[in-house]
């Protein structure tokens, strides 16, 4: 199926979002003030929290598995990437990288308030109060999420190819989760085109949650803690033949190659 065409109510909100920025959130230390017993021994190999990790003074890396770069503060929300004939490239981070490597971008300049994924981006605009209310946040304990919430968020960055109503760029301009991402975008869920898709795991997660499935990537993959205790809790799904072989037990994985045109891989 390809997604509808977005109602002109919201064509007519994002329109009014051009020349705003993102508005104003609680960060992640704020957030630590309450939870530093839970998160905080968890944020050092939090893959989200530092897909732009501190590497020397004036420098960061973004991204890992061998596949890194180098970058260089240039300024307030602004860096280079090192290009492998040792030059340094001044654009291509705000134009590419910015939406899912950074926090709260400028939609007009590219440059972020803090590098890394704040946990506004995936647990959204927060009380400060939401303890003494008990009105929770996204994602939370107390604010269940739906499958198509965390296939939204998860998807704001991992599904790669979206063509974006609210701007040019490969990521979402002033994207805050848990909105509904598929008001947002256009894709193409074929299974001809899923099969194209820079990573059909994704794609075809989302895919089956919009056509009614529950399995969504929290079933599976835990965001804070990397370990395999939800994989091996989960119920069987068609999309679990992705990464596992069919009838086969499921330590058993595939080895797939991954590959992004924005990213360069």
């Amino acid at each position: 199926m390809i997604l509808r065409a977005i109602p002109l109510s919201v064509l007519a909100g994002i329109s009014a979002l051009r020349g705003q920025s993102f508005p104003e959130y609680v960060t992640g230390d704020e957030c630590l003030f309450c939870h530093r017993a839970v998160i905080g021994p968890l944020v050092a190999n939090d893959r989200h929290l530092n897909s732009m990790a501190a590497s020397g003074p004036g420098e960061l890396q973004l991204g890992r598995d061998g596949r890194s770069r180098r970058l260089r503060l240039t300024g307030y929300g602004a860096v280079a990437i090192l290009r492998p004939d040792g030059s340094w490239d001044e654009e291509s981070f705000a134009a590419k990288c910015s939406g899912c490597h950074a926090t709260a971008v400028d939609p007009a300049t590219g440059r972020f308030a803090s590098p890394g994924l704040d946990c506004v981006v995936c647990h959204g605009l927060t009380d400060l109060n939401h303890s003494a209310t008990r009105s929770g946040v996204a994602l939370g304990r107390r604010r269940p999420p739906t499958a198509r919430q965390i296939v939204s968020v998860c998807g704001s960055c991992h599904l790669r190819g979206a063509r974006w109503k609210s701007g040019p760029g490969p990521y979402p301009v002033l994207y805050v989760a848990p909105s509904d991402l598929f008001d947002l975008i256009e894709f193409d869920f074929t299974p001809e085109a899923i099969m194209r898709s820079e990573d059909p795991h994704v794609v075809r997660t989302a895919a089956a949650v919009l056509a009614g499935g529950q399995t969504s990537c929290l079933d599976c993959h835990n965001v804070h803690r990397r370990d395999t205790s939800r994989h091996r809790r989960a119920a069987p799904s068609p999309v679990c033949s992705d990464c596992h072989p069919d009838g086969q037990p499921r330590r058993e994985r595939l080895v797939r190659a991954r590959r992004s045109a924005v990213c360069g891989y």
